[in-house]
């Protein structure tokens, strides 16, 4: 379940998109929920997001993600490995679902083998 505040943001802001186990045939409906997303911020409150994290992409998620790349650029990072999450946020800032950590495990298995 997506972590959600109602309240705005007065300051910069970052974003993490746990994309983890999303249907590789998804990048059409995550296009359009991107699309929307974007089209229907503020422009103060978008040019206030300053980072947007991508964990664990497919492939159709990240063409999706780069077409839609001029709204967000420099800001958009894709993040293959976990790891990469931790080098850029301080220990404990970030709690992600056990789901997520499966996924990495899993991973990291299929690298080694």
């Amino acid at each position: 379940k997506a972590a959600c505040s109602t309240e705005t943001p007065r300051s910069e802001f970052t974003v993490v998109l746990l994309a983890t186990g999303m249907a590789t045939d998804g990048a059409g409906s995550t296009f359009n929920w991107l699309r929307d997303v974007l089209t229907s911020l503020p422009l103060a409150l978008t040019r206030r997001l300053a980072a947007l994290y991508l964990v664990h992409p497919a492939l159709r998620t990240r063409l999706a993600f780069a077409l839609l790349g001029i709204m967000l650029w420099g800001r958009l990072t894709f993040i293959d490995r976990l790891e990469q999450l931790r080098q850029a946020f301080p220990p404990g800032a970030l709690l992600l679902p056990q789901f997520v950590m499966q996924h990495e495990f899993i991973a990291s298995l299929k690298r080694s083998a």
